[in-house]
């Protein structure tokens, strides 16, 4: 385990201990919520990134094995 310091204000301090109260967890427990959401997004963010990339116009399609090897020359069949 991992000890984390941080340097927030008092109101932050109470805003978060009153925010943990509530929702009846941790604060420890609510940092490892907000990493896993961080996750998330960081996952979001790549699923976007591979649509907007396989829908780009401008984006050649690959084709196959055999054809790739062909590109560059190599005999697919002696692999």
């Amino acid at each position: 385990m991992t000890t984390l310091s941080l340097n927030i204000t008092d109101e932050q301090k109470k805003f978060l201990t009153d925010y943990a109260n509530d929702k009846n967890v941790s604060i420890a427990d609510m940092f490892i919520l907000f990493i896993e959401y961080l996750e998330r997004l960081e996952d979001m963010e790549d699923y976007n990134l591979a649509v907007a990339r396989m829908l780009d116009p401008n984006n050649k399609p690959c084709g196959t094995m055999k054809e790739l090897a062909s590109e560059f020359g190599i005999d697919y069949d002696e692999l």
